[in-house]
């Protein structure tokens, strides 16, 4: 079996890339999804979804280089782990992290500054080889 999910949301930080001990490079970032409504009573509701997103190899350079805070992304991927836990209101979360199958640059070079001209708009197919 096999469960996908579709991300599209802005990035809360910069990127953060470090390396494994072998060399292999992997990039922290943290996605926000936001959901607006209007409830019963007329009143508009907001919520955030916060996604961790761990990419590997050429896929983490790319991210690095390419998305800053702010950036809209969108990513494909299954979701890796769910870790629930209470806050200090007592009320239930969350943690989700995902690593990426595909990423999509959707900020323009005007939105990103940082996005090179003639840069690829994704990340690498497949982040394991």
């Amino acid at each position: 079996m096999f469960a996908q999910i579709t991300i599209i949301g802005n990035l809360g930080q910069n990127p953060e890339l470090r390396h494994t001990p072998s060399g292999i490079p992997v990039c922290n970032f943290s996605v926000a999804v936001n959901r607006t409504w209007t409830d019963g009573n007329e009143e508009p509701q907001e919520t955030v979804t916060w996604y961790r997103v761990k990419a590997w190899r050429r896929q983490a350079e790319s991210c690095h280089e390419n998305l800053k805070k702010g950036s809209k992304v969108l990513i494909v991927s299954e979701i890796i782990e769910v870790n629930p836990w209470i806050d200090g209101d007592g009320t239930p979360r969350a943690t989700i992290e995902v690593t990426p199958r595909t990423v999509r640059f959707l900020s323009s070079r005007q939105d990103n500054g940082e996005i090179p001209e003639g840069e690829p708009a994704h990340g690498d197919e497949n982040p394991f080889f």
